[in-house]
């Protein structure tokens, strides 16, 4: 500061008198100093500007969205240069429905609701995997004496008549239970399911004995473990549980982000950056220097459970999840998803999937 006045002194007593110089200085830094405010403020505009929108959707409140949560509360997202606004929506049909409307961008969702909508005409694209297991369970009440550590089989042999909570009717959980009592000769008529929504009402349906089993995601599981009112009675992940074909090696893929051919056409760099995000954002939960911080931000994700030691609960979901979640996606999943609903007879014939994975190079 002092050097610039000295400069401007030199330069002012050769135009002004000796009592004006000061007082002509001290003017000419103050603007400086504004313009300087000016142009930085401009240039922290454009920069905002450069980053790419994108309306994204997530299931509030299940851990399915993991990545989502942590790309934008750890800032991942922002500095690969996207802008992301996160879209609530409950369930896959409802997901789709915001697809193709437009009034979201990327959706996560299970490849059996995408592959029904391009089966209808919806060019849809899975743009980078989120689950290399199988993210249904079933969960039992503490009490109702399901057998557990079997076969899927003997679990569902005994599940007739039993109350057995579902995100919605029509939807992947509502698929998954179907197809496991189809293979498992079981009617569909000796099943009653109920809509839950998801799984802070599936989790209340247990703990007040509206329900008898809950179809959910882990860390709902983990959880009634934790409070003591129920256990995992299926996990499709364990070969003892020895699952259909079908869902074993749909669950391969069992969540994935997708878009639209039409908005990947027109925004390929975005997408590029989205699949850089989620690999970098899987690289950061496996790498066990980050156990600390993962765990903390499983905390602001998940509803704090009222047990004597929460931490433990949020340590068990972390260890689980660093296994369930990956980016790849495999079209021998989607192949085998397609099959499953060609038998439940949801769709009439399979056709090539190929064009539902992107195949773009990500540098």
């Amino acid at each position: 500061m002092d050097g610039v006045l000295y400069r401007c002194k030199t330069i002012y007593a050769r135009l002004f008198a000796p009592g004006e110089i000061m007082l002509s200085c001290a003017k000419l830094f103050r603007k400086g100093l504004a313009a300087l405010v000016m142009v930085s403020g401009l240039l922290s505009v454009a920069g905002a500007a450069t980053a790419a929108p994108l309306r994204v959707q997530i299931m509030p409140g299940n851990i399915a969205s993991l990545y989502v949560y942590l790309g934008t509360s750890l800032g991942f997202y922002e500095r690969e240069g996207l802008d992301v606004e996160v879209v609530h929506i409950a369930n896959g049909p409802q997901a789709n429905s915001a697809l193709v409307s437009k009034s979201v961008d990327v959706i996560m969702n299970m490849p059996d609701n995408m592959i029904l909508l391009k089966h209808r005409g919806i060019d849809t694209v899975a743009v980078v995997g989120n689950a290399v297991q199988y993210p249904f369970f079933l969960i039992q009440r503490k009490g109702l004496g399901l057998p557990t550590g079997q076969d899927y089989r003997s679990v569902m042999s005994r599940i007739k008549g039993k109350t057995i909570g579902v995100y919605g009717l029509g939807s992947s959980t509502d698929r998954f239970v179907r197809q496991l009592a189809k293979s498992a000769n079981v009617n569909d008529a000796d099943l009653k399911r109920a809509a839950m929504g998801g799984p802070a009402a599936s989790v209340s349906g247990l703990v007040a004995g509206n329900l008898d089993v809950s179809v959910d995601v882990l860390s709902s599981g983990i959880l009634v473990e934790h409070m003591g009112i129920g256990e995992f009675v299926l996990d499709c992940s364990d070969p003892v549980a020895q699952c259909p074909p079908l869902i074993t090696e749909g669950g391969k893929t069992s969540l994935a982000y997708f878009t639209t051919s039409d908005f990947l056409a027109a925004n390929p760099d975005a997408m590029k950056k989205f699949v850089r995000t989620h690999r970098k954002i899987h690289a950061w939960i496996k790498d066990p220097s980050n156990r600390v911080a993962f765990v903390n931000e499983l905390k602001k994700i998940l509803p704090a459970p009222a047990l004597d030691n929460p931490d433990a609960y949020y340590a068990d979901v972390a260890d689980r999840a660093a296994a369930f979640f990956g980016t790849r996606v495999r079209l021998s999943a989607l192949d085998a998803i397609q099959q499953s609903l060609v038998e439940s007879g949801e769709i009439k014939s399979a056709k090539p999937l190929d064009d539902m994975v992107w195949s773009a190079v990500i540098d």
